[in-house]
């Protein structure tokens, strides 16, 4: 697209002078701030989404890959016994009070559980999932 200025002539008691348009000076000031508005938004908005898909993608791809681990099982590696020596205690109130322990103590607060999810998990009415190890955790990010 091109703007081309071509001057009409006008016959002036014989003479012919060329008409002058007059432009706003301000005019182009005014859409080149207007544009450049726009486009500094847009590119924000696709900054901020992109930072937001990035953090979903790392945070569920890291728990993904802990949680597709079912072989970490806190009760397999006799851990638990470890813990209690010979005291009589019940194994799975155990088992899932440790579970518990590892998902409120994580270094990401986004992954901790909420103070309600606490306690149904404590109460056995929720299903306990296997909390990821902090390495684990640190190598997805």
């Amino acid at each position: 697209m091109a703007f081309i200025k071509v001057g009409r002539q006008i016959s002036t008691m014989g003479r012919k002078q060329p008409v002058i348009e007059k432009k706003n000076p301000g005019t182009g000031r005014k859409i080149l701030i207007i544009s450049g508005s726009f486009v500094a938004f847009g590119l924000a908005m696709v900054a901020i989404f992109g930072i937001i898909i990035y953090r979903y993608h790392v945070l569920a791809l890291a728990y993904k890959r802990v949680s597709g681990n079912d072989s970490t099982g806190l009760n397999e590696d006799g851990d638990l016994d470890k813990l209690v020596d010979d005291e009589d205690i019940e194994k799975k109130q155990l088992d899932r009070m440790v579970k518990v322990g590892l998902w409120c103590t994580l270094d990401e607060p986004s992954l901790r559980p909420s103070m309600k999810k606490v306690l149904l998990m404590l109460e056995g009415t929720v299903e306990i999932p296997i909390p990821p190890s902090p390495s684990s955790f640190f190598t997805a990010i």
